[in-house]
């Protein structure tokens, strides 16, 4: 403490007359600069105007919040629903100088041994009397699987594995009330399949010397007898054009057997016959002067699915007409034996 008071003496004594020159204009710039400083001060009200405002801004928050959950726990729905949340909150509780708060215990359910029936009796719900008020319970028998997959080795098989499956059942049975249980809809894929179609479709035949190629219009309904085999039925209308334009309406009736199939394409054979008979167009009286003519045809198709209900087909097939007593020549009486193409379209229904 001595050499310390020496050493302040010292110091004391040598720069007792020291002095510092400063540069030109320094007191003239430190003046100014304190005329600004004091210039630019703030106003007391300024600043503590901002605080009070973020202060009723809170408050005014915190009442409103308040305000709202008071009113909501008034409600006997949101009285309800918090039943639950309340029952499991701890309870504070004093203790001389120590505040000690119990937790509710937890409900444990029992294991499930497997094997093993175990049977759980839930608690009525208590009347407004204060006497337990008892419902009817359902009882609901509940499954449970559990599969284990493990691989053993094969004692016939060189270095084979095999794998093998043990499944252990667990069965519960509880007292609960009843969940109704949705039926699954199954999807359009693996719907069971119509048994019947609807067919339309248009097309022509060969022409020959003055014989126009005919106009070919036809519609029918199909019926699936098997999973191969179908009948198709239905009537055709048809224009023959030469010297003489003549209409004709047949009923055609056939049967169909699938060749092949997949997910797009269908080829199917096809034979039958047709009655025919003269509508329009060779006499006065074209429908009673003119026989019946009929006919067997006898060809292939290929059918193009859109979607599980539309398709598209081609139909290329070869007709014979027999013989009639008419007079009136036709393309049908120049050509019997002609091949024919329809196209058109397929739905199922």
């Amino acid at each position: 403490m001595k050499t310390e008071d020496d050493i302040t003496r010292l110091y004391r004594r040598q720069l007792a007359n020291a002095e510092m020159d400063v540069r030109d204009g320094f007191w003239q710039s430190l003046q100014a600069d304190l005329a600004k400083a004091e210039g630019r001060a703030v106003p007391l009200r300024r600043r503590w105007l901002p605080r009070v405002a973020a202060a009723a801004s809170i408050a005014l928050v915190l009442a409103g919040a308040s305000a709202a959950f008071w009113c909501l726990s008034q409600r006997p729905d949101v009285k309800e629903a918090m039943a639950p949340v309340a029952s499991i909150v701890p309870v504070p509780e004093v203790r001389g100088d120590h505040v000690q708060a119990s937790f509710p215990q937890p409900a444990v359910t029992p294991p499930v041994v497997p094997g093993q029936t175990v049977a759980y009796r839930a608690a009525a719900p208590t009347a407004a009397g204060g006497a337990e008020a008892e419902d009817g319970q359902v009882s609901v028998r509940l499954s449970i699987t559990i599969t284990e997959n493990g691989y053993v080795r094969h004692p016939q098989s060189a270095g084979g594995y095999r794998q093998a499956s043990h499944g252990r059942q667990a069965v519960a049975q509880t007292s609960k009330e009843e969940v109704p249980t949705e039926t699954p809809s199954h999807s359009l894929s693996e719907a069971t399949p119509s048994n019947w179609a609807f067919k339309a479709g248009i097309g022509t035949a060969l022409p020959k010397g003055d014989y126009a190629a005919p106009l070919v219009a036809t519609v029918g309904v199909e019926r699936r007898l098997g999973k191969r085999w179908s009948l198709e039925a239905g009537l055709q209308y048809t224009r023959l054009g030469g010297a003489q334009v003549l209409h004709t309406i047949g009923i055609p009736v056939r049967a169909n057997v699938l060749l092949a199939e997949n997910d797009k394409v269908d080829f199917y054979a096809m034979a039958g016959g047709m009655a025919e008979k003269t509508v329009a167009g060779a006499a006065d009286n074209s429908f009673r002067a003119e026989p019946v003519g009929l006919s067997v045809m006898a060809g292939v198709g290929v059918r193009y699915k859109l979607n599980r209900r539309l398709a598209l087909f081609a139909e290329p097939a070869v007709t014979h007409r027999f013989a009639t007593a008419s007079e009136t020549e036709t393309l049908h009486s120049e050509r019997p034996t002609n091949l024919q193409l329809l196209c058109g379209m397929r739905m199922l229904f």
